[in-house]
């Protein structure tokens, strides 16, 4: 599993990296055409109905993003459990360390995909003519109920990140160097999920975008080249669990 790692931690780089620079994209509207203005006289009715004609043409990128993210966090899954082997798995922060990455990982997934399927069926709605006042509500319902799916998963997230950081700086088994940079990735994990509590969006896309573009990649490929000692698996086995 430690050899598998390094793969892991590899695709995890790659996948969030390029996810994070693609929102980049898509949220500063330069992938996608310009979301249209009106005029404060224009009618409400006449503002949703411009508004939905410039969305759905945004949503097939929106999907792409969304899945090349999602191959980052199985990805990182699999780092998680190689982590466990790497710390041995009778150590207790390995243990809770890696459960917390895996259910981190699975909400957020989980909660992209009811976001896609929600979105498609505003995108149907919208096509097909129907009222956009309900559709406008039920849109922002489905954003709402994804954005705590991700408050959830990024805080479990950083929660296993903050246990694997500690265990690496107490036991040595990894450079504490690596532990004390994983803390610090926690943690940041940890204020974006508090920040999504507080709906302070402008804040949660900055940490995103700093985590997502810098740190993480950062995280993935030390982890790569970490991965790659041959030494690991032996330090795992003679390390006694604590």
């Amino acid at each position: 599993m430690i050899r598998a790692g390094r793969v892991f931690s590899w695709i995890f780089a790659v996948a969030v990296f390029v996810g994070s620079g693609w929102y980049l994209l898509l949220s500063q509207q330069i992938s996608v055409g310009d979301e249209p203005t009106f005029a404060r006289d224009v009618p409400f009715d006449r503002v949703l109905e411009g508004f939905y004609d410039w969305y759905v043409t945004t949503l097939m990128q929106e999907r792409l993003n969304i899945l090349v993210n999602a191959v980052g966090f199985l990805a990182l899954i699999g780092v998680a459990l190689a982590l466990r082997e790497v710390f041995g798995r009778g150590r207790s922060v390995a243990v809770l360390g890696a459960a917390a990455v895996t259910l981190g990982s699975v909400l957020w997934i989980v909660g992209n995909v009811v976001q896609v399927g929600g979105h498609r069926a505003v995108e149907l709605m919208a096509r097909g003519g129907n009222d956009l006042d309900p559709v406008n509500a039920i849109s922002f319902t489905i954003d709402r109920i994804d954005d705590w799916f991700e408050l959830l998963g990024f805080g479990l997230i950083g929660l296993g990140a903050l246990g694997f950081g500690v265990g690496a700086i107490r036991t040595g088994v990894l450079p504490k160097a690596w532990g004390y940079y994983t803390v610090a990735l926690g943690a940041l994990l940890i204020v974006v999920s508090f920040a999504y509590a507080f709906d302070n969006g402008d804040l949660v896309d900055l940490l995103l975008l700093v985590a997502g573009i810098l740190l993480a990649p950062a995280w993935g490929v030390w982890l790569t080249l970490l991965f790659s000692r041959n030494d690991l698996r032996t330090m795992a086995l003679l390390e006694p669990p604590n």
